[in-house]
């Protein structure tokens, strides 16, 4: 009893119990109460106190035998609880032998032991380094310890590169020479191939143009000058513009006129103009020249709206006088500016000749032809191919026949902001992945064979359940 006292005033010592027993260099100590410990789970309260006591120790034998007590009254022996519900109860004597320390050499199984109390951490004999737990595992403390490491200062860095083939992060910091040498070559690899693109020309596309029919149709305003003679005042005149035929007086002369348009192809639009006029002469006069102005409504619908009058200009002049006048041509837009890309465009929507002006400047064709020239979208009777015929009958009118074709158009107009992007941006990334794949394989060689120092991070890859297990020796 006094023994076990002492091993109990011993436990309650705290750290400098191990010391204690350390230096006693006692070889023969055992850890009955770290065994007790582990075999807690399994075992009732009061096999924990009977593990306390050696195999010989008094109290150990009498309680196992059942003697009485203090005063040599004989109590009720306890119950012991089960560990394992549903299960048979183990047999004491086969715990007490699980429990029994294990015999040491120099020293008999039955000799008593005393034990050496416990302080939190793991023990060993006497003379035998304390391992901690991890080496018990298997796994050496300073692998594990520099493999936190690792990852701690990984966590702290930045990745700075990673690729799917090679399935590992590099991680440094903001400041490192890896970063700042991935920072040059993201450099390298955006910028250069915009200076390419750039230098090459055409990169921002200034205009742009597309095809469209436009819309033309005939006003029914025309203003003809024949020349007769060539004198200043021998010349016809008639135009569809009162002001202008009250201005000619005798000179006018009222021909006979028909227009007729058509649609060849049945779209919608007007294809060609078939103009004739037939101006009346008397037998003395002849024509020797011809000026006919022609007047037209033009839009255009398909990028900007487009609205304007327009006119065509139809003139021959020979030394023989004729009988007849015969073009054929197309009506062609002239532009010496882009069209918007959108909107409405009615600048030019009035028309050429000032038909209400009273003076006779206003039908001048020198001022007419010069004020439509100001204009920066115009249209011209292109390639008349003209065909002069002489040998007029005495009483038969002189005769002009034209036809003026509407032909499809280049519309050239300035780009919008979305189409100067999307085309530099098809010139950009057409360099850019000759770039992108150069300065990849640099960017994969440095960080994969170490050029600059960097953390490399492999994914932990999950255990197989097959290796989990502990394999059993049969």
């Amino acid at each position: 009893m006094a023994r076990a006292g002492g091993e109990r005033s011993q436990r309650r010592e705290g750290p400098e119990c191990g010391r204690a027993g350390a230096r006693a260099g006692r070889p023969g100590l055992s850890l009955s109460r770290s065994l007790s410990q582990q075999q807690q789970p399994r075992l009732g309260r009061r096999d924990f106190r009977l593990a306390r006591y050696p195999s010989n120790h008094p109290k150990r034998s009498a309680s196992g035998r059942g003697s009485k007590g203090r005063g040599g009254s004989s109590r009720p022996r306890r119950q012991l609880p089960e560990a394992f519900p549903g299960r048979s109860k183990p047999h004491r004597g086969a715990l007490l032998r699980r429990l029994r320390p294990a015999a040491l050499p120099g020293r008999s199984p039955a000799s008593p032991q005393p034990a050496v109390p416990d302080c939190g951490r793991a023990r060993s004999l006497a003379g035998a380094p304390v391992l901690p737990s991890s080496d018990r595992l298997g796994v050496p403390s300073v692998r594990r310890s520099a493999v936190a490491g690792v990852r701690a200062r990984a966590m702290a860095a930045v990745e700075l590169f990673s690729h799917p083939a090679l399935l590992t992060r590099y991680r440094a910091g903001l400041c490192s020479a890896a970063a700042l040498a991935l920072l040059l070559i993201t450099g390298l690899t955006y910028v250069p191939p915009l200076l390419v693109a750039y230098r090459s020309h055409g990169f921002w596309l200034k205009q742009s143009s597309y095809r469209e029919q436009p819309t033309v149709r005939f006003r029914y305003e025309v203003l003809f000058v024949a020349t007769t003679g060539p004198s200043p005042g021998s010349f016809l005149a008639w135009s569809t513009f009162p002001a202008f035929n009250r201005l000619q007086e005798d000179r006018l002369r009222v021909p006979l006129l028909s227009a007729r348009e058509e649609d060849k192809n049945q779209d919608g639009k007007m294809d060609q103009l078939h103009f004739k006029l037939e101006l009346p002469l008397q037998p003395t006069e002849h024509v020797v020249g011809v000026h006919l102005i022609l007047l037209f409504s033009y839009q255009l619908y398909r990028m900007s709206t487009l609205v304007m009058q327009s006119m065509a200009f139809l003139q021959f002049f020979s030394p023989v006088p004729g009988s007849q006048l015969y073009m054929n041509g197309d009506l062609k837009l002239n532009q010496r500016q882009l069209l918007n890309h959108c909107g409405l465009d009615t600048r030019y929507n009035v028309s050429v000749v000032n038909g209400t002006s009273p003076f006779a400047s206003d039908y001048d064709l020198m001022n007419i032809i010069a004020a439509y020239r100001e204009r920066n979208v115009t249209t011209v009777f292109s390639d008349p191919n003209p065909v002069w015929m002489t040998g007029r009958v005495t009483d038969t009118p002189f005769i002009i026949n034209a036809t003026i074709r509407y032909p499809v158009e280049v519309i050239l107009y300035q780009p919008g902001f979305w189409e100067m992007i999307k085309f530099a941006w098809i010139q950009y990334v057409s360099i850019l992945l000759i770039f992108l794949w150069v300065f990849g394989r640099i960017k994969m060689f440095v960080f994969q064979n170490q050029v600059l120092t960097t953390t490399p991070v492999s994914p932990v890859l999950p255990v197989s359940p097959v290796l989990s297990y502990k394999l059993h020796q049969s």
